[in-house]
C-alpha cells in the first residue's frame, strides 16, 4: 500500500494527450498530432519539418501534406497553406495531388490564372485525379469567362462519368453564358433527372423559362425550387419578378415580403420590389418602403421619390390608361429612369447584372473547389 502511494504522489501521472504524443502510432495518428501541435505553435516551418523527419514513408509524406493544407484551406489560413504547398512542391514536384491543392488555394484566393495553371499541368501527372482536375479546371474557366474552354472540359468529365450531376448542371451553366439557351435548358433537365430535389437546378430551369418570356411556367418552377427550400431568398425574389411579369402583384409583394423578412439590406431585391410596387400602382406602400431602407442618405430617397411623382403622374394620365401593357413595363421610359436612379443610388450595396433574376451554378461536392453558397460565379479580374 505504502509503494503504490508513494508511487501516485511523487510522480506526476501523464494525461490522456502527453501518453498519446509518445507513442509511434499510424500515419493518420502522425497527421493528426502534427495538427494539434501545429495549432499550438502556429509555425508552419515547424509542420513541415514535422512531416519529413516523421513520417517515414516518401509515399505517405504527400498525402500529410495534402491532408494537412485542406484543413489549413478551410480555416482560411491562405499564407500558410501556400507556404506549406509551396515546399511540398520544391520536394515532390511531380506531384499532382498537390499541385490539385494549389490550384484550390489560388481559385478561392481569386488568383484565377494560377489556378488555372496548376490544374493543368496536375493533368499531365501520373497521379492525377483527373475527372476532379477537370471539373475544378472548368469552374475555373467559367470564373475568368472561358465558357467555350469550360464547356470542353465538362464534356470530358461527363464522357466519364454520365451520371455526374454536378458537371452536368455546370455545363448548363456554361451553355447559358454563351447564350445557348435551348442546350442550356435541355442540359438542366438531364441533370434534373438525376437530382429531382436539386432546388438550384429547379431554379435555373426557372430564369431560362423567365428569359425566354415563359413567365408563367418560370412562376410554377420558382415555387417548386421553393418546396424543396422554403427560405431561399433569391429564388423568392424571382418568384416575386415573375409573378409581376403577369400582372399578380399581389402574390408577387407577398413574395418580396418574406424575401426581406430574410434579407432586409439586400439592394437588388429593393429594386426589384420598388419597382414592383410603382408597376402595381401601390405608391404608398412604395412611399412607406421608401422611407424604411435605412441605407439611403435623406437627399438619395428625395430624388427617388420624385420620380416616383413623375411615375404616378404618367400612370393617372390618359395616355397611360390607353398604352398600359401587361408585364412590368421595363421599356416605359418612366421604368427605366426609376431603375437607373436605383442602380445609381444603390451603387456600391450591390452589383447589378442586366437581368435581375439569380441563376444557381451547378452544386458543388466535398472533393471540388468550394464556391461559396453555389449561387452566381461572378467574373473576376485575374
Amino acid at each position: 500500500f505504502f509503494f503504490f502511494f508513494f508511487f501516485f504522489f511523487f510522480f506526476k501521472q501523464k494525461t490522456a494527450y502527453e501518453i498519446s504524443a509518445c507513442l509511434v502510432g499510424s500515419e493518420m495518428c502522425i497527421r493528426d498530432r502534427l495538427y494539434n501541435e501545429y495549432k499550438i505553435r502556429a509555425n508552419i516551418e515547424w509542420a513541415i519539418a514535422y512531416i519529413e523527419e516523421n513520417i517515414s514513408k516518401i509515399s505517405q509524406r504527400v498525402p500529410a501534406y495534402v491532408a494537412f493544407s485542406k484543413r489549413l484551406l478551410k480555416e482560411k489560413n491562405y499564407k500558410h497553406t501556400n507556404n506549406l504547398l509551396g515546399e511540398g512542391l520544391k520536394k515532390y514536384s511531380e506531384s499532382g495531388a498537390l499541385m490539385m491543392e494549389m490550384g484550390k488555394l489560388k481559385y478561392v484566393t481569386q488568383i484565377y490564372s494560377e489556378a488555372a495553371d496548376s490544374f493543368i499541368a496536375a493533368l499531365k501527372t501520373k497521379d492525377a485525379k483527373r475527372q476532379e482536375t477537370l471539373y475544378n479546371l472548368a469552374l475555373t474557366n467559367l470564373q475568368m469567362g472561358k465558357e467555350e474552354e469550360a464547356v470542353a472540359n465538362l464534356k470530358e468529365v461527363i464522357n466519364m462519368n454520365s451520371t455526374y450531376v454536378n458537371a452536368i448542371a455546370t455545363l448548363g451553366l456554361a451553355y447559358k453564358r454563351l447564350g445557348k439557351k435551348n442546350e442550356a435548358l435541355e442540359t438542366y433537365k438531364r441533370a434534373l433527372k438525376l437530382s429531382p430535389n436539386d432546388s438550384d437546378i429547379i431554379n435555373n430551369i426557372g430564369t431560362i423559362l423567365y428569359e425566354q418570356g415563359e413567365y408563367e411556367k418560370a412562376a410554377l418552377h420558382f415555387l417548386d425550387a421553393l418546396q424543396v427550400k422554403h427560405d431561399d431568398v433569391e429564388v423568392l425574389s424571382n418568384l416575386g419578378n415573375a409573378l409581376v411579369k403577369v400582372q399578380k402583384y399581389q402574390q408577387a409583394w407577398v413574395a418580396f415580403d418574406e424575401a426581406l423578412k430574410m434579407s432586409p439590406a439586400n439592394p437588388k431585391l429593393i429594386e426589384n420590389y420598388l419597382l414592383c410596387l410603382l408597376d402595381g400602382r401601390e405608391f404608398d406602400k412604395f412611399d412607406d418602403m421608401l422611407q424604411k431602407i435605412k441605407f439611403l442618405s435623406i437627399d438619395t430617397k428625395n430624388k427617388l421619390q420624385a420620380v416616383a411623382d413623375e411615375y404616378k403622374a404618367i400612370a393617372n394620365s390618359d395616355a397611360d390608361k390607353t398604352t398600359r401593357r401587361s408585364g412590368t413595363g421595363v421599356k416605359s421610359p418612366e421604368t427605366k429612369a426609376i431603375r437607373a436612379l436605383l442602380r445609381k443610388k444603390l451603387k456600391g450595396k450591390s452589383k447589378f447584372n442586366n437581368c435581375l433574376l439569380y441563376t444557381s451554378d451547378a452544386a458543388d461536392d466535398m472533393q471540388c473547389v468550394d464556391l461559396g453558397g453555389r449561387r452566381i460565379i461572378k467574373k473576376k479580374k485575374t
